[in-house]
Formats: C-alpha cells, sequence, structure tokens
C-alpha cells in the first residue's frame, strides 16, 4: 500500500507496446506508465505512436518520462557523460516535440510527468514558443500557444532540487504541477538526500507549498495512496 509501480513499453513495437499496456494497468493494476525521450531516434510525437498514445488517453494514463541518451554521440566528446547536461536537452526536445506534433493537442487526458523539472524547457519556455511561427504545421497541430501545453504538464524535481532550476519552474507553472522526484537508483542515495535538502531550503516554498510538493500533489495523480 505504501509503494506503486510504472511500466515499461517495448517501444518502438507499438504492437507489443499495447499489450504490455493491456496487462500491466488491467492485469498488474500498475499506476502507469514510464516512457523514454525517444526510441532509436524516434522522438515521442512520431506519429508511429499514436495508436499508443491513442490508448493510453482513452485510459486517462499517468506517464512518467525521463530521458534516455540522445541520438549520436555527445558533441563535447564520448569522455563527457551525457547525465551532465544532454539528457536535459533531451527531455527538452521530447516536450517540443509532443507540443508541435499535435501529440498533446490530440490526446489531452494523459498526465504526462517530466523528470528533471522538464530539462531546459522552462528557461526555454519563450524560445519554444517561437516555433509557432516557425516549426511546419505548428499552428494546425497545436493551436493553442506552446505555453497553454506546456503548463498542463507535471514536472518533478529529481536533480533539479536548486532555487536555480525551482525559480524558472515557478515562473512556468503552478504548484500543482510541481511534484518531488528523487531520480534514484540512477542517482545515488546521497543525491536524494541532497534533493530533499534543496526543496526544504527553498525560499521560493513556503511550508504549506513543500507539502504540495513532497506529498500532497502526487496524491492527486495517484489517489489510491491518499488513504495508506
Amino acid at each position: 500500500q505504501r509503494f506503486g509501480a510504472y511500466a515499461t513499453l517495448p517501444l518502438p513495437d507499438t504492437g507489443k507496446a499495447l499489450k504490455e499496456i493491456e496487462y500491466a494497468l488491467d492485469t498488474l493494476n500498475l499506476d502507469g506508465i514510464v516512457l523514454l525521450t525517444n526510441y532509436s531516434g524516434k522522438y515521442l510525437g512520431d506519429p508511429d505512436f499514436d495508436d499508443v498514445f491513442a490508448d493510453l488517453n482513452r485510459r486517462k494514463t499517468v506517464v512518467y518520462v525521463h530521458p534516455t541518451d540522445p541520438p549520436g554521440k555527445n558533441p563535447l566528446g564520448e569522455h563527457v557523460p551525457t547525465f551532465l547536461m544532454e539528457v536535459t536537452f533531451d527531455t527538452t526536445r521530447a516536450i517540443a516535440n509532443l507540443i508541435y506534433s499535435g501529440t498533446l493537442e490530440k490526446y489531452p487526458d494523459i498526465n504526462f510527468i517530466f523528470a528533471h523539472t522538464g530539462g531546459t524547457a522552462p528557461f526555454l519556455s519563450w524560445r519554444i514558443a517561437l516555433g509557432t511561427f516557425v516549426w511546419p504545421g505548428a499552428i494546425e497541430r497545436a493551436p493553442k500557444d506552446a505555453f497553454f501545453y506546456l503548463k498542463r504538464l507535471y514536472y518533478n524535481s529529481g536533480l533539479s532540487a536548486s532555487p536555480y532550476a525551482l525559480r524558472s519552474l515557478q515562473e512556468l507553472v503552478d504548484t500543482p504541477h510541481i511534484l518531488f522526484g528523487s531520480d534514484y537508483p540512477f542517482a545515488p542515495e546521497v543525491l536524494t538526500g541532497e534533493t530533499i535538502k534543496g526543496i526544504a531550503a527553498y525560499d521560493g516554498f513556503d511550508a504549506e507549498t513543500k507539502r504540495a510538493v513532497e506529498e500532497k500533489n502526487a496524491l492527486k495523480l495517484f489517489p489510491r495512496f491518499a488513504s495508506s
């Protein structure tokens, strides 16, 4: 009663992914689905994934998106770990792609949670919004401005519980869309402690907001834990 789980999907094989969604959510009664930002270079807004998103939308699923390595090598060299910066850029690419592919417009009942406060998306939100004017087909596929879609997403604090990231995120979304995240086990346990300290020390959260970020906001997405 204290632990939940997401299911991973065998994408880019959409047929097997649909079977896994059915098994995970209908038989195992898991709490949602976790997706990566790209699969073999295909980002989540790729039309090949439409059937998957249609099913997740029908079920009003919580979908947690965690970055993976972007296609190609790190431009700074293979000696530089991708987790330092590249994965945050890949999250930003995935979010922009979901917006301008029309995926977020077509499937509004999916509750997306993005790791690491959305990568660099909050900081770059104004630039992302310029895509309305230059991304081919953007106005037809994403008729509302990019800020509408960005504000509808959820963002967790994994490896991002610093005033530099949190203040930018707060400028973009309201408190109910900010969640605690640890990035464990990818990040070692000591960094989970630093995340907790970072939220506790952040002067942009009052006591009520801190409790909402640490607990209450997640309970609204996963109500079965509210009575645990």
